[in-house]
């Protein structure tokens, strides 16, 4: 069958016949159906000029000069004789001529001109009873139409079919019950008839769409040679309100939250590795990072492949404004840590003094709150001092800022230090890690903890670790004096601890608190202060590293949904019960993960985080599968990279927008639009007449428009990110494999 025949006849047209007519693509069931060729029923019979054909369409070329008419000569069973239901169609195309005047399409035997159009303007289509005419819009009638009218209630409902499909033209308020069809082509101008069908019921929208309407663009779906990442999430406050406006930045790209705290990210640039796993290696992973006014930023690690995140941002604790070379002090009021900063300590990152006002900054971590433990930045993963990758157990930890009068950013001088004193009511069993506290400090390119060497002190008395020892043994050796820095702490410190001492060998354990002796008040209950001199700005941690084999577990297990599937690209979070750390790891194609370290005779919990459906169609999310765009014409380059995105839903209307994009109801096609710039890309036809409030652009069916030969992209409702808590589970000795087994969820 040829193009023309199906643009004229619809997507179901059947092959021709022997007098060079077409059958018509019409739903089954007519009384009668006339057109060239066709067999009709006994004792109808009709009179019509000999049938011509053009392109594979037979057809009667009615009218003008000719004056030839298509006539009901016999109708014995009154089968042209529309009932109280029915449907007329009729296939015709306006022919040579503009002689003013109405061009009957057809005429009833009570001079009812069922369907005609003005033979100057062929851009309309009326209804005329007698000297009355109901005139209705219709710009495409060059070429091939198919019209239907159908009986309602006080009145005839008109559809007709263009290139797009099927379209409702609107309603003749003029009945057509009891007329008969008389004639076809009473017309000044030619006139061309391919078929006319009449039918006993009023054909429903649906029936009339799936015959007509032309088949969707065969394109094959874009090949997707790599996953572009895609990040989802919310970001909220330590109570779980969503926040808005908080900027995100991932690579090259970003965006800010919505109302409801919720974002979404693709990076179309990365070319990193998908194999890794997160807890295994940095070289797949990026960093993410949230800023928000008023409450303290940080860092999230994103991965080669889709991710799902919920976001914590903790305010600020405490800020203060003083003069910079005076020097000054920020105490949290609620945990009393502190920053203290010393005369003339800050300065410009190209080394010049600040002079004036500065305003620093601190926003506390009480690792002893799981929501406070959760806004950490990064995954807790560290690089230790022999530059292995670790994971870290908090007591707690803090973000510093320093800006001058005009924002400007400040850093600490190279040759100063300011100190912090994080007061933690944490304890920790440090003697089964074999591990003393040290000091960390966050590195925001890598989205890892480093290790930094600092002195630290417990209540206000040195504090020996690892790295700093070597700095005892140079001062036992030397026989140098060493000081104690004086604390802010609520705990009262002992007399004499904050006065300059001369250094006795002898009398170095008395003057020093000893790993053992570190180790066994951390294990104690109650408030702790822990404070060390650093000397840079952003965020400081005070952990104790694990790793595996020595000291860890590596937690093995499947994540399911309800119906048994295997859950791929799903965030899971081991949460420690009896220890202050989580550590990160993703499921594979398979639904399993094989790489959650977490310390070895510890308890556990384990959390999966992943995507659900909105409960409501408020937000849209319109994508390619893979993130890549189809190939296509460079015409169409503009537009169709503003048509993946979140689309959000008007408040007065059914219509759904992203910039220069939007998503509509069309009410005259019975479909849902998707356009950019007013073109129109993509359609979704619905299957019945339906009003929009009884549908969703949300859902499957979506096809490319006759404007464009392009796979149609999905569309879903937004994604939210949903967390579900396993466990308790018990890890066992170090260097094990222990399989948790399968981790069903509750989404289907």
């Amino acid at each position: 069958q040829t193009v023309a025949v199906q643009k004229a006849m619809g997507s179901g047209a059947s092959g021709a016949s022997a007098t060079g007519g077409a059958a018509l693509p019409w739903p089954s069931g007519y009384r009668v159906a006339v057109y060239p060729g066709a067999t009709l029923p006994e004792g109808f019979q009709i009179g019509a000029p000999v049938a011509g054909s053009e392109k594979g369409v037979g057809f009667w070329r009615l009218g003008g000069p000719g004056k030839a008419r298509l006539r009901v000569l016999e109708d014995p069973n009154g089968l042209v004789e529309l009932k109280e239901s029915f449907t007329v169609g009729v296939c015709f195309r306006a022919g040579a001529g503009s002689t003013a005047g109405w061009d009957s399409i057809l005429l009833g035997h009570d001079n009812k001109h069922w369907l005609a159009m003005p033979g100057d303007d062929k851009t309309k289509l009326c209804c005329l009873n007698v000297d009355k005419s109901n005139e209705l819009s219709a710009d495409f009638l060059d070429g091939w139409v198919q019209v239907f009218l159908r009986s309602i209630e006080g009145g005839t409902s008109v559809l007709a079919v263009d290139a797009e499909g099927l379209l409702d033209l609107g309603t003749f308020p003029t009945s057509l019950v009891g007329s008969k069809l008389r004639s076809a082509g009473w017309a000044g101008n030619e006139l061309d008839v391919a078929g006319i069908a009449v039918w006993d019921r009023s054909l429903s929208w649906g029936e009339l769409q799936k015959a007509l309407s032309p088949p969707a663009p065969v394109v094959a779906p874009p090949e997707v040679e790599r996953q572009i990442p895609k990040i989802l999430g919310q970001v909220t406050d330590l109570k779980g309100n969503p926040l808005g406006n908080v900027s995100i930045k991932w690579k090259a790209n970003g965006c800010l939250s919505d109302e409801d705290g919720q974002f979404q990210l693709e990076d179309d640039e990365t070319d990193v590795p998908e194999t890794a796993s997160q807890a295994s290696g940095s070289s797949s992973w990026s960093c993410l990072s949230f800023e928000c006014e008023g409450f303290a930023p940080t860092i999230v690690r994103a991965s080669s492949s889709d991710q799902s995140v919920n976001v914590v941002l903790r305010p600020l604790s405490a800020s203060a404004v003083f003069d910079g070379s005076a020097g000054g002090c920020v105490e949290d009021p609620v945990t009393g840590s502190s920053v203290t900063v010393p005369s003339n300590a800050l300065s410009y990152a190209d080394g010049r003094p600040v002079t004036g006002p500065v305003t620093v900054k601190l926003s506390v971590i009480d690792v002893t709150d799981p929501t406070s433990l959760a806004s950490m930045p990064g995954d807790f993963s560290a690089i230790g001092a022999d530059g292995a990758e670790v994971m870290l157990e908090s007591l707690g930890a803090a973000w510093i800022n320093a800006t001058d009068e005009k924002g400007e950013e400040l850093e600490v001088r190279e040759d100063s230090e300011v100190i912090l004193d994080l007061h933690t009511e944490a304890k920790a069993n440090a003697e089964k890690l074999g591990a003393t506290p040290e000091m960390w400090s966050f590195d925001t390119t890598s989205g890892k903890w480093k290790l930094e060497a600092a002195d630290m002190e417990i209540d206000g008395v040195p504090a020996e670790n690892s790295m700093r020892r070597t700095a005892r043994e140079v001062a036992i050796k030397e026989s140098v004096p060493f000081t104690s820095r004086p604390r802010k702490t609520k705990k009262r410190i002992k007399k004499g601890m904050d006065e300059v001492r001369e250094f006795d060998p002898e009398k170095v354990t008395g003057s020093w608190i000893t790993p053992e002796q570190f180790m066994k008040i951390l294990a104690k209950e109650g408030e702790k202060s822990l404070a060390a001199p650093v000397k840079k700005l952003g965020y400081w941690n005070v952990d104790m590293a694990y790793s595996s084999p020595n000291k860890a577990v590596l937690l093995q297990g499947t994540v399911v949904d309800a119906n048994k599937k295997a859950m791929q690209d799903v965030q899971i979070w081991a949460v420690g019960k009896d220890y202050y750390g989580q550590s990160p790891d993703k499921t594979g194609a398979d639904g399993r993960f094989s790489a959650l370290m977490v310390q070895f005779d510890s308890t556990v919990d384990v959390q999966v985080q992943y995507q659900t459906p909105a409960e409501t169609d408020k937000k849209m999310d319109v994508f390619y599968v893979g993130g890549k765009l189809p190939e296509h014409e460079a015409s169409l380059g503009k537009a169709l990279r503003n048509v993946p995105g979140r689309y959000i839903k008007s408040d007065s209307e059914m219509k759904w927008t992203k910039g220069s994009a939007s998503i509509e109801w069309d009410e005259k096609r019975r479909r849902w639009n998707h356009s950019v710039t007013d073109r129109v890309l993509f359609c979704l036809p619905c299957d019945e007449a339906t009003e929009a409030s009884e549908t969703t652009p949300a859902a499957e069916g979506w096809r490319a428009t006759s404007q464009v030969n392009l796979p149609a992209p999905c569309y879903r409702r937004s994604q939210l990110v949903t967390t579900e808590t396993f466990g308790p589970f018990s890890t066992g000795p170090p260097g094990n494999f222990v399989d948790i087994g399968e981790l069903s969820v509750r989404r289907a």
